[in-house]
């Protein structure tokens, strides 16, 4: 049972690498940090932030979306209502949105919160990944090794689910990693019970 644990573990990592290597090559890669709401007329409107501040980077809680991007290059003008979506939409207008306000119109750009050293990390989790499939194939089955691999495997999830180049993406990545979550963390808890 365990041996498929880390089959189910290894299939998440390779999907989540595939993704971080697609946001590398691609140039994504961003926390929002911006949650939203439907309001009543089909307006896209900022329900909060992640850090749980009212206002966040020339954004604030209440605020109508208009359109991602700049209006003469490659701007978004429905806005997603989808939260993957939307996540995906931001990150490709590099956080170039246009709000209503008070019944005030302007552009701005929220300061997107980008991943650092995005090579350093798809290296990195590449190097885990690697480590911990030769730990498995040379490992004699014991609790202690299983653990170790399947903390390996955890660690090279790496910052989260990757972007994706579209919002159906943003958003199976995002279930993948969900799911990989709350299967190995579990079970690595119940190894290293087991183990001490």
């Amino acid at each position: 049972m365990l041996r498929l644990g880390i089959v189910v573990a290894f299939i998440v990592y390779l999907i989540l690498l595939a993704g971080q290597v697609s946001d590398l090559v691609n140039d994504r890669g961003s926390r929002s940090g911006i949650y939203i709401e439907t309001g009543a007329a089909g307006e896209v409107r900022i329900s909060g932030f992640r850090t749980g501040v009212a206002e966040l980077g020339g954004l604030e809680t209440g605020d109508v979306i208009l359109r991602l991007g700049d209006a003469d290059e490659h701007g978004v003008d429905k806005v997603p209502t989808n939260y993957f979506a939307f996540r995906h939409a931001l990150d490709a207008a590099d956080g170039n949105v246009l709000i209503q306000r008070d019944g005030h119109t302007f552009q701005t750009r929220y300061d997107l919160e980008r991943y650092l050293w995005q090579a350093v990390v798809v290296l990195r989790n590449v190097a885990l990944g690697v480590l911990a499939a030769v730990l498995l194939i040379y490992s004699s089955g014991s609790l202690a090794q299983t653990a170790a691999v399947t903390f390996l495997l955890m660690s090279a999830w790496g910052q989260g689910a990757p972007i994706g180049g579209s919002g159906e993406a943003t958003a199976l990545f995002t279930l993948v990693w969900c799911i990989g979550q709350s299967f190995v963390s579990p079970m690595l808890g119940i190894l290293f019970q087991r183990v001490m």
